[in-house]
Parts: structure tokens; C-alpha cells; sequence
């Protein structure tokens, strides 16, 4: 994992914005370990996600801290993680395809993440899912 290079000021204004997103995670949570968590998570769709749709959702709720960073951050902060969480969300775009709607309820449209099935769904994931609405799976699509 490439963290982004931050000057002290840019490490200390992210730490301010980070000051809240760890009171809401229940534990302390650095910009480094989120890029790390983004990073091992799709990883793990390289091979076959073995986990449920609770975990899928609790692994892409990383990818909306990233993203509330980026929105709360100066643009010369914002450029800088940009250029280290995008090759990590190029590689998650081709290991998933995109869905009609989110894995979960209220999502912001414009986080695109909860827009992507993926490709190597494990047994549990598919099994919970089409356990929670029978025939998810006719509404998601296989585009992009």
C-alpha cells in the first residue's frame, strides 16, 4: 500500500477530520489504515469474496469514509489521496459489475461502490442475498 505524502499540516487537518468519523467507528481511524482496509478488501475479490452481505456492506462502508474524506478535505489534500484510492477503485470496477441499485437502502447515488456486485461471490454472499429478497439476482445487471 502507497499511502499519500502529506506535510504536517495536511497530516494534521485530516487527523481533524478523521477526529469524528473515529468517534462514529467506535475506534481510532487513521487515513493510512482506511487506504489499507480499501486495499485488502479488493484484494480479497481477486479470488472469491467468502464472506456474507454484511460484510460486503460493512467492507464497502470503507470506501464511504474514504469518500467523506475526500469531500471534507482542502483540493491539495483531496488531489493527493485521489491519486492513491483510484488505482485501488479501477481494479474493484473490474472485479465487480454493476447493479440496477445498492446493496443497501438510502446510499447516496453518487457513491458508486454500492452500485457493484462481484464477479467471485462466494457461496454465503449469493445464499444471503437471495435470501433477504428472492430474485435480487434478476435485477442485477451485468453492465460495466
Amino acid at each position: 500500500m502507497i499511502a499519500p505524502k502529506l506535510t504536517m499540516q495536511e497530516e494534521q487537518t485530516i487527523n481533524l477530520i478523521l477526529e469524528g468519523f473515529s468517534g462514529r467507528a467506535k475506534r481510532p481511524l487513521t487515513l493510512e489504515q482506511l487506504i489499507a482496509e480499501w486495499e485488502q478488501f479488493v484484494s480479497t475479490l481477486k479470488k472469491c469474496y467468502p464472506f456474507s452481505i454484511y460484510d460486503y456492506q460493512n467492507d464497502l462502508s470503507i470506501r464511504d469514509l474514504l469518500q467523506e474524506i475526500l469531500e471534507q478535505s482542502p483540493s491539495s489534500i483531496r488531489e493527493k489521496i485521489i491519486r492513491t484510492v483510484s488505482p485501488l477503485d479501477e481494479q474493484f470496477k473490474q472485479l465487480t459489475y454493476k447493479i440496477n441499485s445498492p446493496l443497501l437502502d438510502g446510499i447516496n447515488p453518487r457513491y458508486w461502490w454500492w452500485y457493484r456486485f462481484p464477479k467471485n461471490a462466494g457461496n454465503e454472499l449469493r445464499d444471503t442475498v437471495e435470501s433477504l429478497e428472492k430474485g435480487i439476482f434478476g435485477y442485477l445487471g451485468s453492465s460495466g
